[in-house]
C-alpha cells in the first residue's frame, strides 16, 4: 500500500483551502452522516460492498490496484485493500495535511 503525494493545486488555492479544512473534518463527517442513521465505518464498507459487487456484474473482477482519488484521512485503504481484494491501494488528495494523516494512520 502507498499514498500518494497528492499534488498541491497552487493555481487554485485547492489545496490550502482543503488542508484549512482538515481539522474539521471528521466532526462535519459524523454530523453529515448522522442523518442517515449510519457512521463513517458503515457507509464506507456498503459503498466498497456496492462497489465491489459492480466489478464482478461488469467483469471487472478481481482488481489489482485501486486509485483513492480524494483519499482525505486514508480510512477507507483497509477497507478498499480488503473488500476488492487488492494487492495496492493509492491514495491522492489535494490536502498536505489529509495526506499526513493518512501516512501516520495507515503506515502500511
Amino acid at each position: 500500500h502507498r499514498k500518494g503525494s497528492g499534488a498541491p493545486m497552487a493555481e487554485s488555492g485547492a489545496g490550502a483551502e482543503f488542508d484549512a479544512y482538515a481539522a474539521e473534518y471528521d466532526a462535519d463527517l459524523a454530523a453529515g452522516l448522522r442523518l442517515t442513521g449510519g457512521d463513517k465505518q458503515h457507509y464506507a464498507e456498503e459503498r466498497v460492498r456496492l462497489l465491489r459487487d459492480r466489478l464482478i456484474e461488469i467483469g471487472r473482477w478481481p482488481v489489482r490496484r485501486v486509485l483513492d482519488y480524494g483519499c482525505g484521512d486514508g480510512d477507507t485503504a483497509p477497507l478498499l485493500r480488503d473488500g476488492l481484494e487488492a494487492a495496492d491501494v493509492v491514495g491522492v488528495d489535494v490536502s498536505d495535511e489529509m495526506l499526513a494523516r493518512a501516512r501516520a494512520r495507515h503506515p502500511w
